[in-house]
This record gives structure tokens, C-alpha cells and sequence, in this order.
């Protein structure tokens, strides 16, 4: 059958016309959806990544022990979990664990952090708290934290487990809560993925019972990189998604009128309206090359104008959007940055602590000499290398003599005084680097001599002896003279398979015994050269 070149003009021009708005349009579409979801996951992820920061070592711990608990008291089978439908929750303790749960410090300093993380993510930043309130529904637009890890009656982790929520409670009609022990089967497979050790996004809008989000999972790992839970955050987009939903809407609108204004104003276009179709064409290309800047002018009078003004509108929301995305993205980096401001104050508390600890574990309060525990495990180390060498090793100890008459005499603060002095001048008679003085208990001092052999030990011994002598410290009540003195025991022995660090203990122990035994202020050396 033939047709008029007519028709066949208007066909094609109708074809053409549709087919390319709706490339056009719909390219647009695409790419700013992929465009909104790639700088959104990558901040979300950015934020996870941070985020860990402040689960520290004892929260790890934590973790694994609070896995540990309620899995054991979980009341679920996998029968049970087998039921769960995507999306689905299902407690796994009973109400009165979960409560002993939710009160424990664990979980308490868990949920804390979480909503450290949540407060950090919002509109206005508050200063760091003990304990932030829930606030779920205060801040929208804030990230949602969360802690998750498997459970054992799902091996394929296609179902996962809560173990820490920044709100586990309900609240109101809009929150149902999310209790520790909370199993959820997700829709997405990035959970599954992350405790393979990877971090993980999801790669569109993700939809659940809770609300429309996008989601950054994180794995948190214990010392020996084994993943031990993983940090999830939300982030609700139901404006994000609506906006989306409209543009799609306008997209399909815009189709839809280009094809009916094609079909009536074919005849015309094929008269000779090329211009119109060519600044059509024109604010098209602009668009596929992400140019909103510009708009489309036609003054026609008819429904090719009524499409440039709605292609037009199109443009304007998108650059709209686009404006809307770029403020979000500014407040995403801002609260990057805040949150890993908090990361780097917390770690310095946490270092400025830890050295804090390490010095009160290793030296005595009253003398700032080494403490006993530090004095056991140098002994210990010092023993070790001296048997694996066979190279001696040297214990002097000092015991200031008739102490107790002192305390008597002058007070306890005078007694205190007394035995920092001593310390001191037992840590100067003793060469830097050569060996370590420790404080072994009450007024009496052990000074430890690794690769020292005995004339070493005694020249040292003597030394300090020495250096109290001329100290001239009165002591009136005395039994040796009127000035405090000191007596010592030297131990030499290079250790044998048979021996144990007790015995070098127990020979400079028997050495200051005889000391004291013979009149005190005094020296006693003893040494034990037997090779095996």
C-alpha cells in the first residue's frame, strides 16, 4: 500500500522525536541517579571508615564476649530463621535478656559511641557528652549506626545478627526499636560480602521495614585481622528517593507529551519547522553533556513551545537537585571532618592514658625507682638470656638497718623521706645502662645485674655502701652508730637447666641474712660458677 510522503515525513519526524527525548531524558535520569547514589555511598563509606576508629581494643573485646553471651542464650533455631522473609526481623532473646542486656557497660559504651557517630552526622554538631538521649526522629537526615554479626544457625550469613543500636528502645509509633540479639534478614548481599573482610556500599536505594536508605558496611577486625563484627550506617533518603520518583515521573511525562505533540504537529514540522526541532536538539545535547545551565526559547505559540517550557522545568529541577546534592555533599564533609576530629582526640585520651597506666604498672609511688612486677618480669628476662648465653648474672640486696627504730624516732613521713634519699643514691651508685633498681619491699632494694659477674656486683655494692656512708643520715637510735647504714647481700650464679630465678633470689637473700648476722653495715657475697 502506498503512502504520501506526508505521512511518512510525520512518522519519521514523530519517531525521531520520541525516540530521541526519550534517550535523551531518560540518560539524564540515569546518570543522576548513579551520580547521587556515588558521591552519597562514598561519603556514607568515608564516615564508616572513620567510625571505626572509636571501637578501640577493649570495645573489640567487648564484642566478642557480648557474640559469645547471646549466642549461647539466643532461643532461635534455624528453622526459625528460615522463616524470616527479606527484610524481616526476629528476636532472638527473650524480653527479660534483652533488658539485662541492654544495661550491662558493654553494650551501654557500644550504644554510645554509635550515637557519638549519629550526633556527629547531623545538621548542627553538639559538644561530645557522656551519654547522648536517643533522638531518633529529632534528625531525619542523620546516619543511622548500627553493629552486626553473625549468627551461628545462619552459616551462609544470608540472615544477620544486632548486637548495638544508636536507639535499641522504641520510640513513639515511627521507631519499633532494634533490641541487641535482633535478627534481620537483608536484602541486599553487602553484609555477607563485608564479613569477608571487605567494605562494602549498596548500590541503590535500599528498603526495608525500617525506611528507604542507602547503606556503607564496614568490617571491624580484631589483632589478628579476623572479622569480628561490622559497622553498618544508614543513611534515609526518602526525600532523595521521592525526588528521584518525580524526575522520573517528569521523564516519563516528557515522553509521553513529545510523542502526542509529535503525532499533531508532524504536518507542521514537515512544512518547515526545522528551528523549533533544532533548539530542541540543541538543549538536548547541552543536557547529555550535564550542561543545566541552559534553557530553550521558543516563542511559537504552540505545543512545541509547551515542550521546550516543560523540558525546561525539567532542567530547572535537576538544577535544583544538583544544588541540593552539592549542599549535602558539603555537610557529608563536614561531618567527616568533625567526626574524625573526635577520632584524633579520642586516640590522644586514649594514649595519654595508656602511658598513664604503663607508669604506675612499672614504678613505686614513694621512691619513682622500678616496682616489684617490674622487678619480677626483668628477673625473668635477665634469667632467660643468661641461661641461653651461659653468662652470669648478679642480684644485690640492700636492706637499710634497724629501719623500724627510725620510723620510731623521727615519724613516718621522716621514715618516707629517708627512703627516697636512699633510693637515690642507690640509683647513682649504680652506672646507667648497667643494670635495674627496683624498690623489693619496705626499706629494702634489690638492684639487678645482668652479665655482671661477682667482682662487678661487689665493686657496685661496695660503692653504694659508700655513697650512704657519706650521706651522714642521723640515726640516733641505731645499734651499729649514729648514722644510718645499710646491709647487702651479693648473689653471683650463671644459671643451669636445675635452676630457676628463685634460687639467685634465695642466694642473695641467704648472703644478706649473714650480713645482718654479723653486726650489719655490712657486705656478704656469695657465687655459684657450676657449669651443666
Amino acid at each position: 500500500m502506498r503512502r504520501s510522503f506526508s505521512v511518512k515525513l510525520r512518522t519519521a519526524i514523530s519517531l525521531l522525536t520520541v525516540g530521541l527525548t526519550s534517550v535523551s531524558v531518560f540518560y539524564v535520569y540515569f546518570n543522576t541517579r548513579a551520580l547521587i547514589l556515588k558521591q552519597i555511598n562514598d561519603r556514607l563509606k568515608d564516615m564508616a571508615h572513620i567510625g571505626t576508629f572509636l571501637i578501640d581494643e577493649e570495645l573489640r573485646e567487648s564484642l566478642v564476649d557480648l557474640k559469645a553471651r547471646i549466642d549461647r542464650d539466643s532461643q532461635v533455631t534455624a528453622a526459625d530463621i528460615a522463616k524470616i522473609p527479606p527484610g524481616g526481623f526476629l528476636n532472638s532473646l527473650s524480653p527479660e535478656d534483652i533488658e539485662t542486656y541492654h544495661q550491662t557497660p558493654e553494650f551501654q559504651r557500644l550504644t554510645q559511641v554509635l550515637r557519638v557517630i549519629n550526633r556527629a552526622s547531623r545538621d548542627r554538631i553538639e559538644p561530645l557528652q557522656d551519654n547522648y538521649p536517643q533522638e531518633f526522629l529529632d534528625y531525619p537526615s542523620a546516619v543511622l549506626p548500627y553493629l552486626a554479626i553473625t549468627t551461628p544457625e545462619s552459616p551462609d550469613r544470608s540472615t544477620i545478627k544486632f548486637i548495638a543500636s544508636f536507639a535499641p528502645e522504641p520510640e513513639g509509633e515511627d521507631w519499633p526499636g532494634n533490641p541487641i540479639g535482633n535478627l534481620y534478614r537483608p536484602t541486599s548481599p553487602i553484609f555477607a560480602d563485608a564479613f569477608e573482610g571487605e567494605s562494602q556500599v549498596s548500590r541503590s536505594f535500599y528498603s526495608d521495614s525500617f525506611y528507604t536508605s542507602t547503606t556503607a558496611a564496614v568490617p571491624i577486625k580484631d589483632s589478628t585481622g579476623s572479622t569480628i563484627a561490622v559497622l553498618g550506617l544508614d543513611l534515609p533518603i526518602a526525600s532523595e528517593y521521592n525526588a528521584l520518583v518525580r524526575l522520573r515521573f517528569i521523564c516519563i511525562v516528557i515522553i509521553a507529551l513529545s510523542f502526542v505533540l509529535s503525532i499533531l504537529l508532524a504536518a507542521a514540522i514537515s512544512r518547515g519547522m526545522s528551528q523549533p526541532l533544532q533548539l530542541l536538539a540543541a538543549g538536548v545535547q547541552q543536557v547529555r553533556e550535564r550542561d543545566y545551565s541552559g534553557t530553550i526559547s521558543l516563542n511559537t505559540g504552540d505545543e512545541l513551545e509547551d515542550l521546550a517550557n516543560v523540558f525546561n522545568r525539567m532542567v530547572q529541577d535537576i538544577r535544583t537537585y544538583a544544588t541540593t546534592l552539592e549542599s549535602k555533599n558539603r555537610q557529608l564533609a563536614h561531618y567527616s571532618r568533625t567526626l574524625e576530629a573526635e577520632v584524633t582526640a579520642r586516640t590522644m585520651e586514649l594514649r595519654t592514658a595508656n602511658e598513664q597506666l604503663q607508669l604506675l604498672a612499672t614504678s613505686d609511688g614513694l621512691t619513682h625507682l622500678a616496682n616489684r612486677y617490674f622487678f619480677d618480669r626483668g628477673m625473668d628476662e635477665a634469667w632467660q638470656e643468661a641461661s641461653h648465653r651461659k653468662t652470669p648474672i648478679t642480684l644485690i640486696l640492700s636492706d637499710v638497718d634497724y629501719f623500724k627504730r627510725y620510723n620510731d624516732t623521727y615519724g613516718h613521713q621522716a621514715g618516707d623521706d629517708c627512703l627516697r634519699l636512699v633510693a637515690g643514691l642507690i640509683q647513682e651508685a649504680v652506672p646507667e645502662g648497667l643494670g635495674v633498681v627496683a624498690r623489693y619491699g619496705g626499706e629494702e632494694f634489690a638492684i639487678l645485674l645482668p652479665s655482671a659477674g661477682p667482682k662487678e656486683g661487689l665493686r657496685i655494692a661496695k660503692g653504694i655502701q659508700k655513697s650512704i656512708s657519706q650521706a651522714k643520715i642521723r640515726h640516733e637510735t641505731s645499734l651499729v652508730g649514729p648514722f644510718l647504714s645499710i646491709s647487702q647481700g651479693v648473689g653471683t650464679v650463671i644459671p643451669v637447666r636445675s635452676d630457676t630465678p628463685t634460687t639467685l633470689i634465695e642466694m642473695a637473700d641467704r648472703a644478706l641474712y649473714r650480713a645482718k648476722a654479723e653486726g650489719r653495715d655490712g657486705i656478704v657475697a656469695v657465687q655459684n660458677y657450676e657449669v651443666v
